[in-house]
């Protein structure tokens, strides 16, 4: 659930922070506009089939019941059953891809550069362009997916889709007013939905997407990740290493001290009770036992990782800018 523009990529500067840098007009989409109405004034351009594709950028991932699929720069998408082995499948533009979600082992979709919306229904082996539109001059930074049909995008200057239909129309809705920047997005297992964004924000809906209420934390940065660790929390991250939870649906935020003033780019909860974050200077940070018990990592790459997901026996895949990497569970174990 990240963005970059691949020319300004740096090992101290956070991708998202690459695409907000930039100045860009927020132009609203029509509402409930079709897919063919929104497919903007460029015609998309294919992919390049490349060979080291999977060395290459990657900036989000996700684990579905056939195996991986991970997206990145250029419009690439690759899939994998068992996480080593990593196939480039065509894809009709290409933009840089930041978020990636499955509703289920068919059903899925892909954002990023260029306000570019895909959709697959065969578990990614073939994708259509359901939005992309660059003059536009947005990205979407995340995307969710509750079901086949009900989704959210998310991206900067307070870009807000949502859409009933699987993605065949998108309904421009409202986080904030002030337009600041939506980064990540996630669902709690009660159903409310939660937004990480910057100058320490978080926002909460509790009926579908339709309203939203603003929380305010005491760090005034960016978060670019938020995950719900168990049934009870929610837990927020960002720049140089900070992190809140809160157990009471966001009316109070505490301070969850990491150990590393490293930003935290991404994260995944394999499971109850752990907690997987991942950022600068290849830092992986694995939480247990109600977030009190902390373990750090740092792959020797000193790439910074965007995200991380169960990977082949028991082991853990990463996502940087040189494509995956497997990093062995007993550097993680307490």
């Amino acid at each position: 659930m990240n963005a970059i523009v691949p020319a300004l990529w740096s090992r101290c500067v956070p991708n998202a922070l690459v695409v907000i840098s930039v100045l860009l007009l927020l132009v609203p989409v029509q509402a409930g506009a079709a897919v063919d109405d929104i497919l903007g004034e460029r015609e998309p351009v294919p992919a390049v089939m490349a060979p080291l594709a999977a060395h290459s950028l990657l900036t989000d991932a996700v684990k579905t019941e056939a195996g991986y699929v991970a997206v990145g720069q250029r419009g690439h998408i690759l899939l994998s059953e068992n996480g080593r082995d990593w196939e480039q499948v065509p894809v009709p533009v290409n933009s840089t891809l930041t978020s990636v979600h499955f509703a289920n082992r068919q059903h899925g979709w892909a954002g990023g550069h260029d306000a570019t919306i895909l959709r697959t229904r065969d578990g990614g082996r073939s994708w259509e362009v359901q939005q992309y539109d660059p003059p536009l001059e947005l990205s979407v930074l995340d995307i969710l997916f509750v079901n086949e049909h009900r989704g959210y995008a998310i991206g900067n200057f307070g870009y807000y889709l949502y859409t009933t239909d699987g993605g065949e129309t998108w309904e421009e809705g409202l986080v904030n007013e002030d337009e600041t920047h939506l980064n990540a997005i996630t669902r709690a297992p009660n159903g409310d939905l939660y937004i990480a964004g910057e100058f320490g924000r978080v926002y909460r809906s509790d009926d579908g997407g339709e309203s939203w209420t603003q929380f305010e934390t005491e760090y005034g940065g960016s978060y670019f990740t938020v995950l719900a660790p168990d049934r009870e929390t929610i837990l927020v991250a960002g720049l140089r290493g900070n992190a809140f939870v809160t157990r009471d649906r966001g009316e109070t935020w505490e301070r969850l001290d990491l150990g590393t003033d490293f930003s935290i780019y991404g994260g995944y909860v394999p499971y109850d009770r752990l907690t997987l974050l991942v950022g600068e200077n290849a830092r992986v940070i694995a939480l247990r036992n109600g977030l009190e018990q902390i373990t750090h990592f740092s792959d020797p790459s000193g790439n910074p990782l965007l995200h991380i997901l169960p990977g082949p026996d028991g082991d853990y895949l990463t996502f940087d800018e040189e494509g995956v990497h497997i990093i062995e569970r007993g550097h993680l174990e307490p």
